[in-house]
């Protein structure tokens, strides 16, 4: 077999890499001019106005006066991408009936190049606490179903998204140290379920458990809000109750399709 060429492999086409660099500024910054990302993004304004330009033709961006910004066009890909998830077929009703349930904010999870990425989140009417909207990517370690992930994967796989992510703080709660993560993921581990502690919100309980499919972990479902109404006893006896046995029927789901 012939050896691969690395300096074709290891190739990147850079003027993509700008395109989606000026896709990521506009999703960040929202409405901005030519010249708002000519500077941000160290381009010449003849340049930026190509980028826009392009993408504006491409139907990714749109124009209204002088200022661009996404186009819904992203509201298809991300609807598809998602509807195309097995684990979100499986899981949407279950998701939905844990917020009637508890009255509380239910969401499903999953891990794409070492974040957790909120895939669906569904709010009962009596809900108080709002998570992020669906698609927002954060830290593992932040979240009760990014460390429910972190859990139940191998060490080394953890050690490599330490290694590439680290361990930043969002709250004092938040857990930076490596040891007493290992610590707590070996607790997660044995448990069964992990506990977000106002880790990313001041205020803010969540209790998530692991999603397997042929013995992998490949995401987790969580209920969240405030602390008062997250005591241990109501964690123990009720919530951590509830998500196990919507656990077992979207794995079970999972495991017919």
């Amino acid at each position: 077999m012939t050896a691969p060429d690395r300096g074709k492999s290891d190739r990147r086409i850079q003027s993509l890499e700008r395109g989606f660099e000026v896709l990521e500024y506009l999703y960040q910054e929202g409405e901005t001019t030519v010249s708002e990302v000519a500077a941000d993004l160290d381009l010449s304004t003849s340049t930026a106005h190509i980028y826009l330009k392009t993408l504006s033709e491409l139907g990714y961006v749109k124009k209204a006066a002088s200022k661009y910004s996404l186009s819904h066009r992203f509201l298809r890909l991300g609807t598809k991408t998602r509807e195309q998830t097995d684990i979100y077929q499986a899981a949407l009703s279950e998701v939905d009936k844990l917020a009637d349930e508890t009255n509380e904010v239910s969401a499903l999870g999953v891990p794409e190049r070492g974040k957790r990425v909120l895939l669906y989140k569904s709010e009962s009417s009596e809900a108080v606490y709002d998570n992020p909207p669906a698609g927002e990517y954060t830290y593992m370690h932040w979240t009760a179903l990014g460390k429910a992930i972190l859990g139940h994967l191998p060490r080394d796989r953890v050690e490599e998204i330490i290694d590439q992510h680290g361990l930043p703080a969002r709250t004092q709660q938040t857990i930076t140290d490596e040891s007493e993560l290992f610590d707590e993921l070996a607790t997660i581990n044995e448990n069964g379920y992990a506990i977000e502690d106002e880790e990313r919100w001041n205020g803010i309980r969540s209790v998530a458990v692991p999603i397997s499919n042929n013995d992998n972990v490949i995401g987790s479902i969580s209920v969240s809000g405030p602390k008062n109404r997250f005591d241990q006893g109501r964690i123990e006896s009720e919530l951590v109750t509830d998500l196990m046995q919507s656990k077992n029927v979207i794995e079970v789901r999972l495991a017919h399709e």
